[in-house]
């Protein structure tokens, strides 16, 4: 068992000092995240469309060699990628799609890998599109409904940290702490705590929230399952992964592969946690006979959701209800966005004008008191 463990530890510490893989795995990722961000796929689909499908019909190939000398001529930083996705195919003549495969997500490769095998590379680049388009306006979404809750938390976080202290030292000089009414204490302990401790609560408050983000792909487990149905963030996570996949289930159905085959073509490149889920589908599937709606009920989906697949299952339209699943996950999801972003402000918002009203309370509370402190002096009583 000991050697085992040292045999494990040895396993990491080698991918940890294998320098070369891992500065190509971060060469990699500043790609994708540069290159290939959900908005920015959206366009590089769009254009490969219009040179696969609109007249000029070209071959996939030709149009990344296009589009190559295009960011060459306009000295778009974008050549750099592209010269090695080109460069891949000159030393790997297979389909093109496959060049593409470190820069894109699994399900959008497999959507255009399944379109150049079955020679139907423009369906498969208009699907692939729509995803990211869905995609990119979900992402959006999340950006502009967590921007005004995070304005207003950092305003929140400096009142509370500036405020307290530069009231209080003006008050101290009026009245002895000791003399201080006791509404007013909280402010006192914040003028002192706050500055010297906050910044290490502020420091916990983000490793944790740091740590959290880090596990959600990969945590999984009977305490996940219940979080992911009641609890943010991994309730807000499991909808995000649920939409995101539907999307991609609906585009590879569009473009010609069951149900079995659309989840074996992303289960693989898929994070441990949405793993779990693909393969208790595609055991169900491909081992227990399931129909689609049993299939799906793993706990990834929500319950109108899984409540509408029932319902077109009676229909006998379950082919009709996939296609559907993916817009129905993306309402779904932009309505729980919007409600939390909604609470978020209210809340942020409210605790705001809740600490100016404390504050603007507890000088009237010390100025009365110092009125007492100064008629107290003027009668000589000390």
């Amino acid at each position: 068992m000991i050697a085992g463990v040292f045999e494990d530890w040895s396993d990491t510490l080698r991918g940890w000092l294998d320098l070369p893989a891992r500065r190509a795995a971060l060469a990699a990722w500043r790609h994708r995240r540069r290159h290939f961000s959900a908005s920015r796929r959206v366009l590089f689909y769009d254009k490969l469309h219009d040179f696969c499908a609109q007249g000029r019909r070209v071959s996939l190939r030709e149009a990344l060699v296009e589009l190559h000398q295009r960011a060459v001529e306009d000295g778009d930083r974008k050549q750099d990628v592209l010269g090695r996705i080109l460069n891949e195919l000159k030393h790997n003549p297979t389909l093109t799609t496959l060049a593409l495969k470190p820069y894109l997500p699994p399900s959008e490769f497999t959507m255009l890998f399944a379109a150049d095998e079955a020679g139907r590379i423009a369906e498969g680049l208009a699907n692939a599109r729509d995803a990211a388009r869905q995609v990119s306006e979900i992402v959006g979404e999340l950006r502009a409904a967590l921007a005004g809750p995070a304005a207003s938390l950092l305003m929140l976080m400096g009142v509370v940290y500036a405020l307290p202290g530069m009231v209080v030292e003006v008050l101290l000089d009026l009245v002895p702490r000791d003399r201080w009414p006791d509404f007013s204490r909280p402010m006192l302990w914040l003028s002192e705590y706050v500055p010297s401790h906050g910044h290490w609560l502020l420091l916990a408050v983000i490793v944790v929230g740091w740590r959290v983000a880090v596990v959600l792909p990969t945590w999984v487990g009977s305490t996940r399952t219940r979080l992911d149905q009641h609890m943010m963030p991994w309730s807000l996570y499991r909808s995000y992964q649920g939409a995101t996949t539907m999307i991609a289930l609906s585009g590879l159905k569009r473009s010609g592969r069951g149900l079995r085959h659309a989840l074996e073509g992303i289960v693989h490149e898929s994070t441990p946690w949405l793993r779990q889920h693909l393969e208790e589908m595609i055991l169900r599937l491909s081992m227990q006979g399931a129909t689609v709606v049993q299939a799906m009920d793993t706990g990834l989906l929500d319950r109108d959701v899984m409540r509408n697949l029932r319902d077109y299952a009676r229909a006998d339209a379950e082919t009709k209800a996939l296609e559907l699943l993916g817009a129905d996950c993306v309402k779904q999801l932009r309505s729980r966005i919007s409600w939390l972003s909604t609470w978020a402000r209210f809340g942020t918002m409210t605790a705001l004008v809740l600490v100016f009203l404390y504050i603007n309370r507890a000088v009237y509370a010390v100025t009365l008191s110092a009125q007492d402190y100064v008629q107290e002096l003027q009668n000589g009583i000390p």
